[in-house]
């Protein structure tokens, strides 16, 4: 979940941990290597630490793996092992392990020749010793009642991306592995959009890296939310673009804290991402303050190499992994601006908008520290349809962490259309999509990409406005002429129009009921409106678009 969150690398300091804690508490430690020497591990043989997916993407893009791809030496591991120091992840990336252990216990460690540096990321001891991956099966024996509101669809978010032709052209996601990374998936097991996941095997493995074990079911539903716009599917009601691709849902985010351990969650399970081959990472996630104060980013730090989670983006990215990101939701805070690792310079940064694609204030704004346009594009993070709190249902949400995962289904289905690209060359068509390609901003990018169609010409010339389609049409409206039909024949009644933030517009409307009535609202600036129709015996308000020509 993109939240107020944050780390500002510091090196671990023995005298001032002391001050601040018990030289008895176990807490967690990254501990860093100097070299990978006498490594076993060779280029020559990386079958011995990636999978045949993993190899096969860096071959299909061209990219070398280098001694930065070797596990760390098994030797320091196994001498930190010797002196009772629990291990529980390792990066490649960064030559590093992550242990649990106390203070006190430090010097045994700080005094051997192959330590770099211990760096302290978290209080506490969280993790267990018997994590492993597994596949969940789904279960169908809940009490959950299931139901699914006709007026809720995902054919307006799809829409505006151009899914919608992709699914028509027979465009899905399969083959392609997707992993999320999250708060949790709480329900997800057990909600009707995701039983097609289950029951086919798409789910291929589970990882909570914040307690080292298999089950991701729990926590916080933000990532059942998020998976439910990439490949969530119920029936021809919802469908999202990325309904038949694999998965690989990972928990990085600690729900109960805000520390620095959740930057390098985020690369051990990047780097596990990498092993197993994936080929697209979602993050909905993002940095810049935390609990402890002295873990807190500046606004100079997003500059794409500073912070471990832009520095770990960057990384999977240079290993072939499309990474997608969310900018971030600190538009109306004072931090304002993208957090990490929106700022990474080969990631696709996803900013939000309404339907009527103007940017939602809520959405971060760029540039990053270094002066790039950040975010690269934007979708649909206003009232997106999407799953509900317990999974049984669909509902509305806001945030540039749905608007990323809808952009995440369509840069799935795009690289599914054309296998031969890097994951570079989808990130740069994707932008050259976007509605405002040849004029971008840092509020949403290069706009809303669509392949399907020239910018927002027509682009929704098809659809028809859910409940509203019987009674006000054509909507959305290209020319401002829209027709109402009315039940009551010689009824009097008014008409109003709202905007979604409820300014009303001064376009009254009296008359006299009909067939069809006709009203021309092209005075109203392109958006989203409430038009109100009231009579001495009721109101009914309708759902009015106004794109122009």
């Amino acid at each position: 979940m993109v939240r107020n969150k944050g780390i500002f690398l510091f090196f671990f300091s023995y005298l001032l941990l002391a001050c601040s804690e018990s030289l008895g508490q176990v807490s967690r430690y990254v501990v860093y290597f100097s070299d990978k020497n006498n490594s076993p591990f060779k280029i020559e043989s990386p079958e011995k630490f990636l999978s045949s997916r993993a190899i096969q993407r860096r071959e299909n893009q061209d990219i070398s793996i280098t001694p930065r791809d070797f596990p760390v030496n098994p030797q320091y591991i196994e001498k930190l092992r010797e002196k009772g120091v629990p291990i529980y992840y390792s990066s490649r990336w960064l030559n590093a392990v992550l242990i649990e252990e106390s203070a006190s216990n430090l010097e045994k460690i700080e005094g051997l020749s192959f330590v770099e540096r211990i760096e302290f990321v978290a209080p506490g001891s969280k993790l267990k010793s018997n994590g492993s991956f597994f596949e969940k099966e789904f279960n169908s024996s809940s009490n959950q009642t299931s139901t699914v509101d006709d007026y809720l669809t995902s054919d307006f978010q799809n829409q505006m991306l151009g899914i919608d032709h992709f699914l028509e052209e027979g465009f899905d996601g399969t083959g392609k592995l997707v992993a999320i990374f999250d708060g949790g998936f709480l329900h997800a097991d057990q909600s009707p959009l995701f039983e097609h996941i289950f029951e086919d095997r798409h789910l291929l493995a589970t990882k909570d890296f914040t307690t080292n074990s298999s089950d991701v079911f729990r926590h916080h539903n933000h990532g059942t939310k998020v998976w439910s716009c990439i490949g969530g599917l119920w029936g021809d009601h919802y469908k999202a673009g990325a309904f038949n691709a694999d998965y690989i849902l990972c928990v990085t985010e600690d729900v109960q804290s805000e520390y620095r351990i959740e930057e390098y969650n985020w690369l051990f399970a990047a780097e596990y991402a990498d092993s197993a081959g994936v080929d697209i990472i979602n993050s909905s996630l993002g940095y810049f303050v935390f609990d402890d104060k002295a873990m807190d980013y500046s606004r100079e730090d997003l500059d794409g190499q500073t912070t471990i989670v832009s520095q770990a983006a960057q990384m999977a990215a240079e290993r072939g992994i499309l990474v997608v990101t969310a900018a971030g939701n600190e538009g109306i805070t004072f931090w304002n601006q993208i957090i990490a690792p929106a700022d990474a310079k080969d990631v696709l940064t996803v900013g939000a908008v309404s339907d009527d694609f103007s940017h939602v204030s809520f959405s971060s704004s760029g540039p990053t520290a270094d002066g790039r346009i950040k975010p690269d594009v934007s979708a649909q993070g206003y009232e997106t349809v999407l799953a509900s709190k317990d999974g049984t249902s669909l509902e509305r949400g806001n945030g540039t962490s749905f608007s990323t995962p809808l952009v995440t289904a369509l840069a799935t289905l795009y690289w599914q259309q054309n296998p031969e690209l890097r994951n570079i060359d989808v990130i740069k068509e994707i932008k050259q999509v976007g509605h405002q390609a040849k004029n971008p901003n840092n509020q949403t990018g290069f706009g809303v990409p669509n392949f399907y169609r020239e910018f927002t010409d027509n682009l929704l010339e098809n659809y028809s406005n859910l409940r509203d389609e019987d009674f006000l049409f054509p909507n959305p409206s290209l020319n401002g002429i829209i027709y109402l039909k009315y039940a009551y024949q010689n009824q009097k009644f008014d008409i109003r129009i709202f905007d979604l933030k409820g300014q009303k517009y001064n376009f009254p409307y009296q008359g006299i009921g009909g067939k069809f009535l006709s009203l021309n609202v092209s005075t109203l600036p392109k958006g989203v409106y409430l038009l109100k129709l009231e009579d001495e015996y009721e109101s009914k308000i309708f759902r009015l678009v106004y794109i122009g020509n």
